[in-house]
């Protein structure tokens, strides 16, 4: 299969997909992540024969940080008790701490990125001489 042809940064975002997906149903393995894991794993199979390994460890380590980081958001008043206001009252739950996740997932997406930049094919700024 020629996958010279084949966009790397379409390949990238693809492989961000599948470690999102991946990372996904394995944090949330004990709810949604049973149905998400299968899904993911199916894309990567698909990915790997369409395009190719390539740089599928840059794209998947970047999409693994995305759930990483989103946890952390969904957390961003912890730790402890937070406490909003809802019509009729206060509505209080318990939030970890978000810095773990945080931390995670910016290493995560700045490792995949740092990845994808260091195996990208060098672009020739001159076209090659012919010797005769």
């Amino acid at each position: 299969m020629d996958t010279r042809r084949r966009s790397p940064d379409l390949l990238f975002v693809l492989w961000i997909i599948v470690g999102a997906g991946l990372c996904l149903g394995v944090v949330s393995i004990l709810s949604i992540g049973v149905f998400v894991l299968p899904v993911a794993l199916v894309l990567a199979g698909l990915l790997l024969r369409w395009g190719g390994p390539g740089r599928a460890l840059a794209g998947a380590l970047s999409g693994a940080g995305a759930p990483l980081l989103y946890m952390a958001w969904l957390n961003r008043g912890g730790p402890g008790e937070v406490c909003h206001a809802i019509t009729g009252g206060l509505e209080c739950t318990d939030e970890t701490s978000p810095w773990p996740r945080l931390l995670i997932g910016l290493a995560l997406a700045a490792a995949g990125l740092v990845l994808f930049a260091l195996t990208r094919p060098k672009v020739r700024a001159d076209p090659p001489e012919c010797s005769r």
